[in-house]
């Protein structure tokens, strides 16, 4: 009979203790709550090194639209690529007004409504100001081994790689569109700080969720090099609820209130 390991028993809880799989399964619990689909940590071929990759949750579910008698006209899925961190640094984010030109234009490509301003609801993207536009955090001043940039990578690799694929919600049921989401979702903002390049304010720790710009330049699956802007949401736990609510309450509704005129 093998004797009892003491020592690899605590090996074993420090692993369990310190690993960042407490807080993922902590966001999978939340929004299978809430009463959305998820996949766990699934697998894709990079199109750039053909090296496999992982996105942390891929998270998915269906909004049926109404018409005012209650008839269903057609549904919408919204779904979330998230990164899951544990922020154990401090980073800094530098803010400067949204190149809301290319926001306008996300907004068209995203949800095919080429007149965004034309209705009452009002996508996010759309009332943007300030957003960040660079970052640095304090573990490693080279960019490429920084916990955010990986973070923002394996979200924004993962959306291009699966946004045209199936849904995830079974059985694999057809809607008229799919609103994508990069989402950094993170423990907490508590060593966040913003520093705004027009007022030039002292440090101030960041309190609310916060959007991401990048133009991203990255190889599709045909092999052609393609640059997209993205607005990639940075978002604490605590306030991952409200966010959802907000993409709900004016993304949603921007897009239901289109269709419930022009599709019914």
């Amino acid at each position: 009979m093998l004797r009892e390991n003491k020592n690899m028993k605590k090996d074993i809880k420090e692993i369990f203790k310190n690993s960042g799989n407490n807080f993922h399964y902590k966001v999978v619990s939340f929004l299978r709550e809430k009463g959305w689909n998820t996949t766990v940590s699934p697998y894709y071929n990079d199109n750039f090194t053909d090296k496999p990759r992982e996105i942390d949750i891929i998270a998915e579910k269906n909004f049926p639209v109404q018409d005012v008698l209650n008839r269903y006209i057609l549904s919408i899925n919204i779904r979330f690529f998230i990164e899951c961190k544990y922020i154990n640094e401090d980073a800094i984010f530098w803010f400067d007004n949204c190149d809301n030109i290319k926001a306008r234009q996300k907004v068209i490509s995203e949800t095919s409504i080429d007149n965004p301003e034309n209705w009452s609801k009002r996508h996010r993207y759309l009332d943007a100001q300030k957003v960040a536009k660079l970052f640095e955090s304090s573990n490693d001043r080279n960019i490429e081994n920084q916990t955010l940039y990986k973070a923002l990578t394996q979200s924004l690799n993962s959306l291009v790689y699966y946004k045209e694929l199936h849904s995830i919600i079974p059985p694999y049921q057809l809607n008229w569109k799919t609103l994508n989401y990069p989402i950094i979702l993170c423990s907490s903002f508590d060593k966040f700080y913003n520093y705004d390049i027009d007022i030039k304010n002292e440090l101030e720790n960041i309190k609310e969720n916060f959007l991401l710009e990048i133009n991203y330049a990255y190889i599709d699956k045909s092999r052609e090099n393609q640059q997209e802007y993205f607005l990639i949401d940075i978002v604490a736990f605590d306030n991952f609820e409200n966010f959802i609510n907000e993409v709900e309450s004016k993304d949603l509704a921007f897009v239901k209130e289109y269709l419930y005129f022009t599709k019914r």
